[in-house]
């Protein structure tokens, strides 16, 4: 048992991060059932334009998006460097490329460039089109590779969107609140999209998503009432023509206990908060082309074991919190890189968990209150660290301290350092050897 709660911060480096109804055997529209979310806490941010504009899910450590500085920060950094200021459009040049910074003047029509002063255009800034109501049309050029937070927000006559097909990640609230948008192409090679994304396009029918896709945030199409899905064996999906099973979506709506899922086999995302309380939920058979679990998918279920496949490559937050029941947790191969915030928080119950070598962040508090009373068995050295390992290192995670332990040499061996995991020790000094690739925030 570790002295401090065990807090995991997701490092900066994680690698990142639909116009065709999905034909099946049942298609239908509905309210999403997550309507009861509060729409004050989703208004727009615009006074933070300084602050990260990806989603939750984090993005690719090589985007300036997800940068803790700003873009702005990057090109005043640049000192002599000329303007990157057209008509219609406010430049910051990042590296040996531009961001989009913000429309200065907006037009019914308009169309980014793929370049400015010779210089490829790469990424919107957040908030770079934020409420601008005129907009009806816009054309992304091919480059583009991510979408900042909020950045076509509230453009309420905005009714077509061309994106590239170098496009990789669409960050949360990016096109919330178009009410006229009734179709989107999403290209092929789009990776990542964020919470909230499409949040309250009421006349969104037609969203397909690529088989590219490798996370979906939280509440992507909340208050979409129009959205076209398929239903099969109780369960929603969303996906495209060629696979309409990608998107794992959430449960039909039933008045009977729900006490066994099995999932299609050709499923590849679990959604988000898709089990999550289900209070009869005990057997649960995830497909082995399952890639992401989303936030709070299986969140305080009774399920009492799970066998996570050897494709999924990121576990969301929350996605195993509360789930008292799970006594065993198997993960199959070598793929998973992301355990995030609160993963396994609450798993009171659960005594062992041996996490593949490919492992590279793990967020705060993953283990929080897991394995209580030393049901959950750390590895130590007698140098005084807790450890979370591989069957062929026992050492990859730092999760702590060790309960009997007032000084801590980390373990050579170690690869990822827990967010927060020595929080509140009184450890003076410390080495961090050189085999360690992450190291969480706080930590």
């Amino acid at each position: 048992m570790i002295r401090n709660k065990v807090v995991l911060l997701l490092s900066a480096f994680l690698v990142a991060s639909c116009s065709q109804t999905p034909t099946g055997s049942s298609t239908s529209s509905e309210a999403n059932s997550l309507e009861s979310e509060s729409a004050s806490s989703l208004s727009p941010s615009s006074s933070d334009s300084s602050q990260q504009p990806s989603s939750e899910a984090p993005s690719s450590g090589e985007s300036p998006l997800s940068s803790e500085s700003s873009s702005a920060e990057a090109s005043s950094s640049e000192s002599g460097e000329e303007d990157y200021v057209s008509e219609d459009f406010e430049f910051v040049k990042w590296g040996d490329g531009l961001i989009l910074k913000k429309a200065r003047r907006v037009k019914e029509e308009m169309v980014v460039p793929s370049s400015f002063k010779g210089l490829p255009v790469r990424e919107i800034y957040q908030n770079a089109f934020l409420e601008k109501t005129k907009l009806q049309k816009i054309t992304l050029p091919e480059g583009i590779t991510h979408i900042g937070k909020q950045a076509f927000y509230g453009c309420t006559n905005l009714t077509e969107i061309a994106l590239p097909s170098t496009l990789k990640e669409i960050g949360e609230l990016s096109f919330a609140l178009l009410p006229y948008l009734e179709s989107l192409s999403l290209p092929e090679g789009l990776e990542r999209i964020g919470d909230l994304a499409f949040y309250g396009d009421e006349s969104l029918q037609s969203a397909a998503l690529p088989s590219s896709l490798k996370w979906m945030g939280s509440s992507v199409f909340l208050s979409c009432a129009k959205i076209s899905y398929l239903e099969e064996n109780g369960v929603k999906y969303l996906g495209n023509e060629e696979n309409p099973h990608l998107l794992a979506w959430k449960l039909s709506l039933s008045d009977d206990p729900i006490t066994s899922v099995s999932l299609h086999a050709d499923t590849a995302l679990i959604g988000a908060s898709l089990f999550e309380g289900e209070e009869s939920l005990t057997r649960v058979s995830l497909p082995e082309n399952v890639v992401s679990i989303g936030d709070s998918a299986f969140r305080d279920a009774p399920i009492s074991s799970i066998l996570i496949g050897g494709k999924v490559e990121e576990i969301g937050d929350y996605a195993f919190s509360g789930c008292s029941s799970l006594t065993s947790c198997t993960i199959q191969g070598n793929a998973l890189k992301t355990i995030h915030r609160e993963a396994f928080s609450g798993a009171l119950n659960l005594p062992q968990l041996t996490l593949p070598d490919s492992v590279e962040s793990v967020s705060s508090y993953a283990f929080s209150e897991a394995g209580t009373e030393s049901a959950l068995q750390y590895n130590t050295d007698g140098k005084g660290g807790a450890y979370l390992g591989s069957q062929n290192n026992p050492y990859l995670v730092l999760c702590g301290l060790a309960s009997s332990s007032s000084s801590l040499t980390i373990n050579p061996n170690t690869k990822v350092i827990a967010g927060a995991s020595l929080i509140g020790s009184s450890l003076s000094s410390l080495t961090i050897p050189e085999g360690v690739v992450s190291l969480g925030d706080s930590a």
